[in-house]
């Protein structure tokens, strides 16, 4: 049996990375524009025949939010379009699951080109992501964390090595995978419902049906009565879970989050951390958390990924066989803690 259509990546947090960027947004027509003027060495979006951006670069100027686009793994040519696929079949699929059983992320490896030559980020990466599991990436500032779920997300190619689910190459897989960033980067002059529909009026949804996945997605992270607020209303607390429902509203099999609490003071962290538990218990998706935090870690984590840095390789693998909900201040989490800060400090 050969592999499914190649699906669409949803981008919570979109990030620039252009010296010189104006980006547009049309909401009448719910589409997203970008001019690139110059640029500081990366590539800017790849725009397809039928003039829809496919892909945007990380990280620099300015911030925009809720971006689809096709999956940069798959070929232009051989990319499914929202002109290709009538609005029954998009609702549909808004609204459905296909879910997976493993990701194999297979001796990857990604490298950099820059003005001293080539740069080796990251090498010889090899491991599992179970279906269903919450799995957490750690290590110390610049080990690639970062880089390894640009990866799996779609916005980088890897320059050696594979990634497969259920046995098909990630770009081919139809699996759709939403992303959270640190930064929410909300449309101010968008509701918190608005900015959570604005994906799915991308995708052509009907109205109703918007309106009927956005209230259902922000009364699972808990804003139903803030559905009608602006983001200037809300506080950082209450902006990331819009950022996480919005997400959530394109029901994605992956879930992927980049330190999305790591500008909250800590009791905020902790009830986005447990809200995160919530969600697992919900929906059983599977997330892969990166984290500074051991701690955060050892809280949410099915099993952790340590990670190294210079090139970036795999230390070592725990899993945190603890019941849910976890008690922070018992001794054997304190115990995880401490085996995971122990492998984070041996010397590469």
């Amino acid at each position: 049996m050969g592999c499914p259509d190649a699906g669409w990546t949803f981008i919570a947090n979109a990030r620039m990375s252009w010296g010189g960027v104006r980006h547009t947004a049309s909401e009448s027509r719910a589409r997203l524009t970008f001019e690139p003027k110059g640029g500081s060495g990366q590539r800017p979006a790849r725009w397809s025949k039928d003039g829809r951006v496919d892909r945007i670069e990380m990280l620099g100027v300015g911030s925009m939010s809720t971006l689809l686009g096709r999956d940069p793994g798959a070929p232009v040519a051989n990319r499914p379009t929202m002109n290709d696929v009538p609005t029954n079949e998009l609702a549909t699929r808004a609204t459905s699951r296909r879910g997976f059983a493993r990701i194999r992320i297979e001796h990857l490896g990604i490298s950099y080109d820059t003005p001293n030559g080539r740069l080796t980020a990251m090498e010889d990466i090899s491991f599992n992501i179970e279906g269903g599991e919450i799995l957490c990436l750690v290590g110390p500032s610049g080990c690639g964390k970062s880089s390894l779920l640009n990866a799996l997300s779609g916005f980088v190619a890897p320059t050696q090595g594979r990634i497969e689910v259920d046995g098909c190459e990630v770009g081919w897989s139809g699996l759709r995978r939403g992303v959270v960033f640190q930064e929410y980067a909300l449309f101010p002059w968008r509701t918190a419902r608005r900015n959570v529909e604005f994906g799915l009026e991308v995708r052509r949804l009907p109205p109703a049906q918007r309106t009927e996945i956005a209230q259902r997605a922000l009364e699972q992270v808990g804003l139903t009565d803030f559905a009608d607020f602006y983001p200037h209303r809300l506080s950082g607390g209450m902006r990331q879970r819009v950022a996480v429902a919005r997400a959530l509203a394109f029901d994605p099999d992956l879930m992927l989050m980049d330190e999305p609490f790591a500008a909250l003071d800590e009791e905020m962290r902790e009830e986005l951390q447990g809200l995160v538990i919530k969600l697992w218990r919900e929906t059983r998706k599977t997330f892969v958390y990166v984290t500074h935090s051991v701690q955060e870690a050892v809280y949410l984590a099915d099993r952790v990924i340590v990670l190294t840095r210079n090139p970036t390789r795999v230390r070592g693998v725990i899993t945190v066989d603890l019941p849910r909900p976890r008690d922070r201040l018992a001794d054997e989490f304190h115990a995880y803690v401490k085996s995971l800060v122990r492998l984070i400090r041996q010397q590469n």
